[in-house]
Order: C-alpha cells, then sequence, then structure tokens
C-alpha cells in the first residue's frame, strides 16, 4: 500500500517537474538532493497521506458519514467529461464509485474536523 501511494505521488511530482521542463536529475540537483534522498522524500509523504487518509476513513466511519446519490451526482459533474459522462453501471464497473465514495467520506470528516478543531482543544 505504501509502494503504491508513493508510486502515484512520484508520478503527479514528475508530471509538475516535467511540465516546467524540468527533468528529475536537475530538479533534485536544484534542491541539493540525491535521488536516494528524493525516493525517501516521496516514501515519506506518501506514508504521511495514508495515515491521514486511514484516520478520515475512521472518524467517517465513527460520524456516521455517507456518500449519498447527490454527493456522487456533484462530484461526478466536476470531473473530467470523459469520466462524467459514463453510465452508472460504467462508473460503478471500474472502480470510480468506491473511489469518488471513499474521497466524499473523506472529505465530510475533514470538513467535521475543520468545523470541531476549536472544542477538541478545550
Amino acid at each position: 500500500m505504501y509502494e503504491e501511494a508513493k508510486e502515484s505521488l512520484m508520478l503527479s511530482v514528475l508530471e509538475q517537474i516535467e511540465s516546467r521542463g524540468i527533468i528529475l536529475e536537475k530538479y533534485c540537483e536544484d534542491h541539493g538532493l540525491e535521488n536516494d534522498a528524493f525516493n525517501m522524500n516521496m516514501f515519506m509523504q506518501a506514508a504521511e497521506f495514508l495515515r491521514q487518509n486511514l484516520a478520515l476513513d475512521v472518524l467517517a466511519k465513527e460520524k456516521g458519514f455517507v456518500e449519498t446519490k447527490q454527493d456522487i451526482d456533484l462530484a461526478r459533474k466536476s470531473i473530467s467529461s470523459a469520466i462524467s459522462t459514463l453510465t452508472d453501471e460504467e462508473f460503478i464497473e471500474r472502480g470510480l464509485y468506491k473511489s469518488l465514495a471513499e474521497q466524499i467520506r473523506r472529505d465530510k470528516a475533514m470538513k467535521w474536523l475543520l468545523n470541531n478543531v476549536r472544542f477538541i482543544n478545550e
């Protein structure tokens, strides 16, 4: 799971770097990093991302946050047109419904946290 998250994060970072016309080696050089340090940094960021998502999943479950059809429909409209035009069956079949539902529950948990953070500290 950690390795998959690291790979996904790495691809995203590489796309951002390359979109600026820079290669990874030059980016590392500019930031005083060796390839091993860059890879370790990616792994640590991915691990933190996973921990945060797991914590949000637990909070969403504890609070009973669920995705509604309206949540899904609204979220589908905000994503790329190629995906938003899939039928409900295709959307579910490709595993997109599950991912979107998971993100909606996490968003609801995060909103709850942001609205209640002052009460946690009191």
